[in-house]
């Protein structure tokens, strides 16, 4: 007797990018078990019992800068002898 498993899913349909971004990161925290694919489904990544949040900004508020970055709008501001309000 063979046992077999099935899952039911929510689908929530991301970019390409996000998907190959969050998949990177869960194998790269040896969480490859969640990553799922059947013959008649695409793989999908089960995220039970998984919170997603989003990645908090780096000091100085620009979301493309380095999480270390130390530049900022009052900086720049300062250097070119303004002001803010």
């Amino acid at each position: 007797m063979s046992h077999t498993s099935t899952h039911t899913y929510a689908k929530l349909e991301v970019s390409k990018a996000a998907y190959d971004e969050i998949r990177a990161l869960l194998l790269q925290a040896d969480y490859g078990h969640l990553i799922h694919s059947y013959r008649t489904l695409d793989e999908v990544i089960d995220m039970s019992g998984i919170a997603l949040m989003s990645k908090p900004l780096p000091p100085c508020g620009i979301p493309s800068h380095p999480d270390d970055c130390e530049c900022s709008v009052v900086n720049v501001v300062e250097q070119n002898g303004s002001q803010l309000s």
